[in-house]
């Protein structure tokens, strides 16, 4: 696939990432598409600010509050430069430059409008469907969102179905990327189980408080359809016709 003159904007929203951040600032800057990295230090209180500090090439906006993710995106992407932005983690584990190439050529491309990962340790559910409605790791162009003061109304947590649903309403070309070696570190890990699962928890609610249930079922379905591979991507793909058949003939 051929690489295109567009440039991408990547955006970074972090809090408390100092011992995760480096390695994906490290990936990033190294990539000839990306040349505008912009990392949002959102009230973080441990060394995010010092280590991102070390990669001259990122430019740091950091507030003393922690305001959440979907306000952090919102800075970044009314600071960046680029018409095709790329939203990114910053804890993901053994990222390298081929997946951040894979992510974001279908979108200079023309291949797709938009793209977004699944990754390793992606929940079975979205292993099972090849679809992560809550990946963080997205590539498309800043227009699809027409207004961005809109993401201020948004929960803290509520920007990625926000998003699917623009994907959706503007019936825009999917690719959904396979990360089969990256990981994303998961609340518990960072904090405690206790602790990272209320969080979960709560980001859960958050996330069905931005658009009815009924509707975000129904994302998966339209995302799905909207998909280039018709979600070839998955591996996991051969559950449908190995598992649903024999579910459909246990009696109740």
């Amino acid at each position: 696939m051929k690489i295109t003159e567009n440039k991408v904007s990547c955006i970074i929203a972090a809090y408390n990432e100092g011992p995760r951040i480096g390695a994906v600032l490290s990936v990033i800057s190294g990539s000839s598409i990306i040349d505008e990295i912009i990392v949002v230090n959102d009230g973080s209180n441990d060394n995010t600010r010092e280590i991102v500090e070390q990669y001259p090439n990122a430019q740091l906006v950091s507030y003393s509050q922690n305001k959440g993710k979907t306000f952090a995106v919102m800075t970044g992407l009314s600071r960046a430069k680029n018409d095709i932005v790329m939203l990114l983690d910053a804890d993901l584990v053994d990222l390298n430059y081929k997946d951040i190439e894979n992510l974001i050529l279908p979108v200079v491309s023309g291949q797709a409008d938009v793209s977004m990962s699944i990754w390793q340790n992606s929940a079975l559910p979205c292993k099972i469907l090849g679809i992560d409605l809550e990946s963080g790791q997205r590539v498309f162009y800043k227009k699809i969102i027409p207004d961005l003061k809109i993401l201020s109304k948004l929960p803290r947590y509520g920007l990625e179905v926000f998003i699917n649903n623009i994907i959706v309403e503007k019936k825009l070309k999917l690719k959904i990327v396979n990360w089969d070696t990256v990981v994303a570190i998961r609340k518990s890990q960072k904090i405690g189980w206790w602790y990272g699962t209320f969080g979960d928890i709560k980001m859960t609610f958050q996330v069905v408080s931005t658009i009815p249930l009924s509707k975000l079922i129904f994302q998966i379905k339209d995302l799905k359809s909207l998909s280039i591979d018709n979600l070839q991507t998955s591996k996991y793909r051969f559950y449908y016709k190995d598992i649903i058949p024999k579910i459909s003939k246990i009696k109740f």
